[in-house]
Formats: structure tokens, sequence, C-alpha cells
């Protein structure tokens, strides 16, 4: 699933992009433009699909629901794109799908940063909140009273800057854990050696030598 949509993110792009350019020549086309929107809104939900992989099997309810939204999002972008639904209702209730689309994407991607510092985790909990009232400010822009424009983009601004500190400062507090060694226990161990004397790897005398060894906790004579 994750190489389909990753692979329609890809062709929407660059079918965008070649759309795109003839239309800047051929502007006249309204059918042209209904097939570079399509790609393009094939393409920016693809992009939120693809965010909700990101720590999937740690945040399976928050990516699956970041999924669906993305996916009911591009069908509805279809009703929209040919003239389905075409109330200014419809394209506010759109509106609010890719507000939503985009905050649970942003928000998978931040569970990527995984770092026990404390600097780290108060800044990415800001930035977090940011996002949030980000998010609420455009909801209510939509559906309740318009928001200066002036506000929204300062907390626009406020978020990008506190994304890139609490990026940056997690890659200079990044510490790379050790890989975990699986502790053996003695008798796996005598398992393994079980399987050494059946296939004839070692003698019957190694055998009970390396037994005593490990049952008694013993250590080898240099």
């Amino acid at each position: 699933m994750k190489k389909i949509v990753f692979n329609s993110a890809i062709v929407s792009f660059f079918a965008s992009i070649f759309l795109g350019f003839i239309l800047v020549f051929f502007d006249s086309f309204s059918i042209l433009t209904k097939i570079f929107l399509l790609f393009f809104s094939m393409f920016g939900f693809s992009v939120t699909s693809l965010c909700s992989y990101f720590k999937r099997k740690n945040n399976k309810l928050i990516s699956s629901v970041s999924l669906i939204i993305s996916l009911i999002g591009f069908f509805y972008s279809l009703l929209l794109i040919f003239n389905i639904l075409n109330e200014n209702l419809y394209f506010d209730i759109f509106y609010t799908i890719i507000i939503i689309a985009s905050f649970l994407a942003i928000l998978c991607l931040s569970f990527i940063i995984e770092n026990d510092d404390l600097k780290v985790i108060i800044l990415k909990n800001i930035t977090i909140l940011i996002l949030a009232l980000l998010e609420i400010l455009l909801l209510a822009n939509v559906w309740l009273f318009i928001i200066s424009q002036k506000i929204i983009m300062l907390v626009i601004l406020l978020f990008i800057v506190l994304a890139l500190v609490t990026i940056l400062l997690n890659g200079l507090n990044y510490k790379k854990s050790e890989p975990k060694v699986k502790e053996i226990s003695k008798y796996e161990k005598l398992d393994e050696l079980k399987v050494l004397l059946d296939t004839l790897t070692i003698s019957k005398a190694d055998f009970d030598r390396e037994k005593d060894l490990l049952l008694n906790n013993k250590k080898k004579k240099k």
C-alpha cells in the first residue's frame, strides 16, 4: 500500500508540472484544467498519506485516521473538480478536510523525533500546540468569522521557527542507542551444542565438557 501511494505521488507530481506548463500557454481548455486539478489533488493527498506511514506501528490510530481523511479528501476533491458539488458549503467542507489532513500529516511526522533531552521534548510539545492553534484559527476562519491574515501569518511563522529549532536541537542532541544484545540462556546454548553433537561437529566428550561448564557455571580453563 505504501508503495502504491508513493508511486501515485511521483506520477501525479510530474503530471501536475507538465500540465501546469501547458496551461500557461493553453489556459482555454477547461477539461485540461480539470485534469491538472485531479493530478494536483492526487499529489497533495498522496503526500499527507505518506506522512501517515511514519512510526505507524507505534501510532496506528492517528496514522489510520490520517490515511482515511486523505482518502476521503481526494475523492471529495473529484466531486468538486467535476462540478458534482459546486456550492460554497461544499468548498468549506473541502477546506476543512485539507486542514485536518495537513494537521494529522505533520503530527505523524513529529513522531520521528524521539529524544530524551528535556529541551527537545518541551520544544516539540510547544510546536505541536502552536500547530493545533493554527489549525483552530484556520477552521474558525472557514466556519465562524474572519481571522486577521496577519495573525494567521504570525502563527505560521512561529510554527515554522519552532519546528526548525526543534529539528536542529534534536539533531544536536541525538544519541545513537546501542543495539540491544539478546542474552542467550544456558539452555539455549545447550540446544545449540546438541545440534553440533547431532551433526557430528563436536565429539561426545566435547559436548559433555561444555554441558558441564554451562550447567555448573564454570569457566573454561586457559
